[in-house]
């Protein structure tokens, strides 16, 4: 019984000093190392609370969101308790993504998607997935962090870009970035289009290489002083093809504010330099024309003016005498009125209003022998040849403007060849329309006169002992056969003489 007994008290003193034993390890090994793992877990908790990306821990294989930190449930706008009770299909687009193979345990690469709201609406994300094994369980790991804001600034980007591009491109204005050599780095379609070199790319030439095909930079070049200067340029040029350029050079910077290359703006001014020149030509012709007018006005009214004082103050004047005067005074009002009609006929056409014409029906012979009419009332000394083809070529005209052409283009052929000379009066059906056409053998107009000839208030010869006029007969019988739907040229050789044709529609056709 003692031994018993003793051996019951040695079991249970073994058995205290094994729990004693178990406590003491617990409280002084086990339970410290246990807290720091929790304070550990805590802080990893917050940390992943904090973060910016949405992060969701997925079971596999059934994809069941078993854990989610504050920014999936800010995100997904669910509560955790809610969360947790969701598939990973139903708050992710899982279309695009590629899982992981099941051996990979890394780390997958990001991959572009959509995270579904729980009011529906989609918030383009960048995912990445990983897996890993804990327990026998696998577990994935997703990452998810939102681009709408980058894809809104590239989206602008983009948007910003394009309408750059829109604006270099439709432009009519060559828009050209030289590098600091001088070479031609980049240049928009229009001066692509406009300044082709015949032995390779534009982009690498040399911009006098471009514009004056020659190897050496030219002392004018706005872009080699913007870049030498450091201020912007600007010079006119001639291109390869004859055209005129305003270029305007400017130097480009980068951040610390050297100079890199440099820009230049090239606007064609071809038609604007055409114009002033026009312009000052027009200019000067019309101070010519005051100068004439005043002469050709004047001398009429002079002789008017003298011959009717000599008749109002002498007496003794016989009436032969009388008569002479009489007419001469009848042939400088009848000059003025000629005259006046022009101008007036100019104005017309000038101011939009145009000529009033009353059309009616005549033959070209009709016609020609109006003119024969007018030719006999020129100085003698000349003779006339008509050539009109027999027939009966109908013609819808306004005589009186048909005559006016006449008389301007005999006259001028009388003016302008010697006294003696033979005036041809020629005119032949030609297809749907009648040709007329009235040639001398004077003394002709070189081919820049043949030019200019329609010109207003041109003559081709200006000189002091030039035959009078306004210079405008040209350009008002033009404006009268263009303005019945016909056509006007002029052939001339200079010292051979000249021949004016012109045409119009026949009636009916």
């Amino acid at each position: 019984m003692p031994k018993s007994s003793d051996h019951e008290e040695q079991q249970e003193t073994l058995r205290d000093r094994l729990i004693g034993l178990g406590e003491r390890s617990f409280r002084k090994n086990y339970y410290p190392e246990l807290q720091s793992r929790l304070d550990q877990l805590e802080r990893f908790r917050r940390l992943l609370d904090s973060t910016l990306d949405a992060i969701l821990l997925v079971e596999l294989p059934s994809d069941r969101i078993i854990d989610a930190n504050s920014s999936a449930c800010r995100h997904l706008r669910y509560p955790r308790e809610k969360l947790l009770t969701l598939i990973l299909d139903e708050v992710v687009d899982l279309d695009r993504l590629a899982w992981p193979q099941e051996e990979d345990h890394h780390s997958a690469e990001m991959v572009s998607t959509v995270l579904r709201r729980s009011d529906g609406v989609e918030i383009p994300v960048e995912i990445n997935i990983s897996m890993d094994d804990f327990g026998g369980v696998s577990y994935g790991i997703v990452v998810a962090r939102d681009i709408s804001e980058r894809l809104r600034a590239e989206r602008a980007l983009r948007k910003s870009e394009w309408e750059k591009a829109l604006i270099l491109e439709s432009t009519e204005e060559l828009i050209i970035y030289h590098d600091a050599d001088m070479r031609i780095a980049w240049a928009n379609r229009t001066a692509s289009r406009a300044l082709t070199v015949p032995d390779g790319p534009l982009v690498g030439r040399h911009c006098w290489e471009a514009w004056h095909r020659r190897q050496t930079p030219c002392h004018r070049c706005p872009g080699l002083g913007a870049l030498k200067t450091g201020q912007p340029q600007k010079a006119e040029i001639a291109g390869p093809d004859g055209r005129v350029w305003l270029i305007r050079a400017y130097p480009a910077r980068n951040e610390a504010g050297e100079i890199e290359g440099v820009v230049e703006l090239c606007l064609d001014v071809t038609e604007r330099k055409k114009a002033e020149e026009a312009l000052r030509q027009s200019d000067r012709m019309k101070s010519e024309f005051v100068s004439t007018a005043a002469h050709e006005l004047r001398t009429p009214l002079t002789a008017i003016q003298g011959f009717s004082q000599l008749l109002l103050t002498d007496e003794e004047l016989s009436p032969a005498e009388q008569r002479e005067f009489l007419s001469y005074i009848h042939e400088k009002s009848v000059a003025l009125s000629r005259i006046t009609t022009d101008l007036l006929d100019i104005a017309r056409a000038e101011s939009g209003e145009g000529l009033s014409f009353v059309k009616t029906p005549c033959s070209a012979a009709d016609l020609a022998k109006q003119a024969e009419f007018f030719f006999r009332a020129f100085p003698a000394g000349h003779r006339l040849l008509v050539e009109v083809a027999s027939g009966d070529s109908r013609l819808e005209v306004d005589g009186e403007k048909i005559a006016e052409v006449f008389e301007n283009l005999l006259s001028n052929a009388v003016k302008y060849s010697q006294p003696g000379s033979t005036v041809r009066l020629f005119g032949r059906a030609a297809g749907d329309r009648y040709e007329f056409g009235i040639a001398d053998r004077g003394i002709g107009m070189t081919p820049e006169q043949v030019d200019k000839i329609f010109d207003k208030f041109y003559r081709a010869d200006a000189s002091d002992t030039a035959p009078a006029g306004l210079g405008l007969g040209m350009s008002l019988v033009k404006t009268i056969v263009e303005a019945h739907g016909g056509k006007i040229w002029v052939e001339s050789r200079l010292k051979e003489g000249t021949t004016v044709r012109f045409s119009l529609p026949l009636a009916g056709i």
